[in-house]
């Protein structure tokens, strides 16, 4: 049993096994699967005993994120990553670019009942669409969460969302630092 761990994956392996001898009971068993299943019940085990980051309010990591110190891997949303392979991370805030349109229409109302009036249903459509239009669009962006990004030595980059912790401002979660503080001290070597 590792160090850090304070969660043990019991759930997951017995749904694991499950599904496993589910596929194994078939009268004509799908090779393929049988594999994808051998291999999740494999994953599951490696993470009997792991450190997950949890919290009460659902912005932190949870189960999403294990590290399994005893196997020197970690699972990452869906993916499995060994200590050895990682080599930096980062969190960044996702700015998101928004724009807002105020239309101002002069003339607009009386050229409508005017041009209805002399025209009948089709001068109405004519009247209002000749009268004059100001349109002033302004843009501006936001932080709306963040994304944590992990590089490996062969150049692939795993990349989770993170909801934003903030009512009114976009604040991280403080797991997630906890977390960046486990992942920094593995690519040192401390683990």
């Amino acid at each position: 049993m590792g160090r850090y761990d304070n969660y043990h994956n019991t759930k997951n392996i017995k749904k694991a096994q499950k599904t496993l001898d589910k596929l194994m009971r078939k009268r004509k068993p799908d090779q393929y699967k049988i594999d994808l299943a051998r291999e999740a019940l494999d994953n599951a085990k490696l993470f009997e005993s792991c450190q997950i980051f949890k919290s009460f309010n659902g912005r932190a990591p949870n189960e999403n994120i294990m590290f399994s110190d005893d196997n020197r891997v970690m699972w990452f949303v869906k993916y499995l990553i060994p200590y050895d392979e990682i080599t930096s991370y980062s969190i960044v805030e996702n700015r998101v670019q928004h724009s807002h349109t105020k239309t101002k229409t002069k003339g607009a109302v009386p050229r409508a009942i005017i041009g209805g009036a002399i025209a009948g249903g089709i001068g109405a459509v004519v009247g209002a669409t000749t009268a004059s239009s100001k349109s002033e669009t302004t843009y501006y962006s936001e932080g709306e969460g963040f994304f944590l990004q992990i590089f490996t030595k062969d150049g692939t980059r795993y990349s989770c969302h993170i909801e934003s912790n903030g009512f009114f401002f976009n604040k991280i979660h403080p797991k997630w630092i906890e977390l960046g503080t486990k992942l920094q001290s593995i690519i040192d070597g401390k683990i």
